[in-house]
This record gives C-alpha cells, sequence and structure tokens, in this order.
C-alpha cells in the first residue's frame, strides 16, 4: 500500500526524529510504500510581507522599538545552524518525503502527485493543540474527508489525561475520527478519552521507537561511527530547574561516575548560537549505548532507557504530561522510577537492580500486539 504518513515532523527533538524513523521502518520493512509528509509550519503570505515589513520600520524609526526588521531572514537561518546535524540524520534516514507542505491547499497537490492510498497518523503528541504547527483538524485527516482512502491512527498521544480542546475542535474531531479504519493511541487514558469523547474504540500500542531492537540502534551508531561518550552519568534533562545540578551531584558521587550530556540548550535565547547547535541523532543514541546510569525528564529519554536496559530515574514535569510517563511505566512495572521533587530522591532507588529480563518479556508481549496491528493494515482494502 502507498501511505503518507502523518506525524510532526521532526527538526527540533531526538524523540520526535527517531519515532518517526523508526514508523516509517516498519512500516516499509512489512511492504508498504510508506512517505514521510513533510507538513512544514506556514509562512507568511506574499501580501503580507510588505505589510509586516512597514509596520517594522514604523516601529524601529519612529518608536525607536529594538527590532529585528528581516525577522523571518534571521530565524531560519539560526534554526538552519542549529538543527543543521539533526537535519542530516532525517534527510538521510527518514526517506522518502513528500516536498515541503506549508499551507493547506499544497495538502491537495500532494494527494494529486503522489496518490496515496491510505494514511497513517502518528506518533507522538498529534492529538495534542498546543504541539501542533498547523490546525488539529490536518491530524485527524480532514483533507481526505471525502476520498476513497484507508485512514489509521498509530499510537496517537494526547499527551496528557486532560481534556484540552475546545467544543468546537470536540466536534470537529469527533467526526473525523468516526472515519479512521482503525485507532491506536499511546497512552492508556487515551482509550477512554476516545470513548467518551469521539465515540470510537482504540487499542493501546507502543511508542514506533519500542518496535525496533536495541541492536538496530547500535547499527546506527556503529555505521556512523561515532565516538565513546566522554562519562557514564548520562544527563538528558530538558527543563532548567535549580536542582538539576544537585540531582547530578548526588547521583554521580554516589555511583562514582561522571556526569555527561547528549543535549545542547537550543531553545535558550539568552545562550550564543554556537553554543546551542543540536548534537547529531547517531550521538544521542551512542549516549544511551554507553550510559551506566540516567537521569530524564523526558517520554523518550525513559523509553530510550528501556530500550538499552539502563538504569535510570525519570525527573517528572507535570506540565510536560504526566500521562504518557504513567502509562509507560506502568507498562513495565517501573512506576517506582520516577520523582516529583529532588525530596524524593532515595539512594536505595540509585542503587536498586532493575529486573531488566522481565522488563524485555513484556516489551516482547506489546511489541507483538503493536506488530499484529500494524500487520492488519495489509488486510484492508478500500470499500
Amino acid at each position: 500500500m502507498k501511505i503518507g504518513l502523518l506525524s510532526i515532523f521532526p527538526y527540533h527533538n531526538f524523540g520526535g526524529i527517531l519515532q518517526l524513523y523508526a514508523l516509517q521502518r516498519i512500516l516499509k520493512e512489512k511492504g508498504h510504500e510508506a512517505w514521510a509528509i513533510k507538513r512544514q509550519k506556514g509562512i507568511m503570505p506574499f501580501w503580507r510581507v510588505p505589510l509586516a515589513f512597514v509596520k517594522r520600520v514604523i516601529l524601529k524609526y519612529v518608536f525607536f522599538r529594538e527590532i529585528d526588521l528581516f525577522i523571518e531572514r534571521t530565524i531560519a537561518q539560526r534554526e538552519k545552524i542549529l538543527y543543521s546535524n539533526t537535519s542530516k540524520f532525517i534527510n538521510k534516514y527518514i526517506q522518502p518525503q513528500t516536498f515541503p507542505i506549508y499551507f493547506k491547499k499544497d495538502l491537495i497537490k500532494m494527494k494529486k502527485k503522489y496518490g496515496f492510498e491510505g494514511y497513517v497518523v502518528g506518533s507522538d503528541q498529534v492529538w495534542r493543540p498546543k504541539y501542533l504547527p498547523v490546525g488539529l483538524d490536518e491530524y485527524f485527516l480532514s483533507f481526505t474527508e471525502d476520498d476513497n482512502v484507508i485512514r489509521v491512527a498509530y499510537s496517537a498521544s494526547f499527551g496528557t489525561d486532560e481534556w484540552e480542546y475546545t467544543k468546537e475542535q470536540t466536534e470537529m474531531s469527533s467526526r473525523l475520527a468516526k472515519k479512521f479504519n482503525n485507532v491506536s493511541v499511546r497512552e492508556k487514558s487515551a482509550i477512554n478519552l476516545c470513548k467518551s469523547k469521539f465515540g470510537i474504540n482504540a487499542i493501546h500500542t507502543l511508542d514506533p521507537t519500542m518496535l525496533l531492537e536495541k541492536s538496530d540502534y547500535i547499527g546506527i551508531v556503529k555505521d556512523e561511527g561515532v565516538e565513546k561518550s566522554p562519562g557514564e552519568l548520562l544527563v538528558y534533562l530538558l527543563d532548567k530547574r535549580e536542582d538539576n545540578n544537585k540531582l547530578i551531584e548526588i547521583v554521580s558521587k554516589e555511583l562514582n561516575i561522571r556526569p555527561f550530556k547528549v543535549n545542547k540548550p537550543t531553545e535558550y535565547e539568552d545562550e550564543q548560537v554556537a553554543k546551542r547547535i543540536a548534537p547529531p541523532v547517531e550521538s544521542w543514541l551512542r549516549g544511551f549505548y554507553d550510559a551506566e546510569f540516567i537521569l530524564t525528564d523526558s517520554f523518550h529519554g525513559t523509553i530510550f532507557s528501556i530500550i538499552f536496559n539502563k538504569p535510570f530515574i525519570v525527573y517528572a514535569n507535570p506540565h510536560r504530561g504526566m500521562a504518557r510517563f504513567q502509562s509507560l511505566l506502568d507498562m513495565f512495572n517501573l512506576e517506582d522510577r520516577i520523582i516529583h521533587s529532588i525530596s524524593e530522591l532515595d539512594i536505595n532507588l540509585v542503587k536498586k537492580t532493575l529486573d531488566w529480563k522481565k522488563v524485555n518479556e513484556i516489551l516482547n508481549v506489546q511489541r507483538k500486539i503493536s506488530h499484529e496491528y500494524l500487520n492488519s493494515l495489509l488486510n484492508i482494502t478500500n470499500c
């Protein structure tokens, strides 16, 4: 089947990149022709550019505001530098891709050009409006509403167990969700949300990154010849918190291992651009391969800790959406690995030996369920 794969097209985060890579790879291995739909954040319409420029000139030279007259160009140039390494991975490993799509009208051109027989939406927080670069309706395939195509959601995520949709968004998404042939979600709580808000049945499946084996990711690291990480305590903390350093200090001292980071503060504009350039995805993966212990507040940081069988602590941030963390850790009976403040840190937790045999047994069972769900795509035919 020729499939259009609609996710939040990633540049900015490692988990987003790898979940898209994994899902596309799995679909191709199952015999599909899977294209990553390169949906981009909309650019300013050409007719608004002169108006915006005149407004900036007035603000700068009449009201003496500190303002960049060519802000769009500045942002584009900065992001090209910041994400140069991750872009290389995307362009090498996430293929094929559609042409860049900036406007809704481009989706119509895309349909005519590629003639997709079906669409897969997922994974990541594709059903969480505040995280989307474009309209929510597109992630419910509004642009295919009148088409005779297959519609599938794979591990779609709301990110939270709280309902964040407006009344209008709920009505729209409910109507479109009923047109899907199959729906799977990434969190258990999302099953109830789909039932109560959309009136549809959904099943629980793994994040796409967990469909691949650890050896698949090690293969990428070895193929790219990535150098060994400069430490043993991997620190992947995305949020700036006053007690991050204290947490790192306690764990590194207790285990007598050196901390190292696998990310840069790309989003912090108070830092120089040269210090914010995101490292290669391959180096990020190497960090999990080399680590003896992991500190993270990232969902995919947690996932890759499990994939690589490395002991870890999750430093929870409720603003990131805790339902996905809770669902993941509950699945593997690892609920005790999460703390909400440094006062909850128990040294016994740091030293505790995890039963990776049991974790891997659960992972294999869940992989089978998820693979069977994706295999069912081969048996769907247009009505």
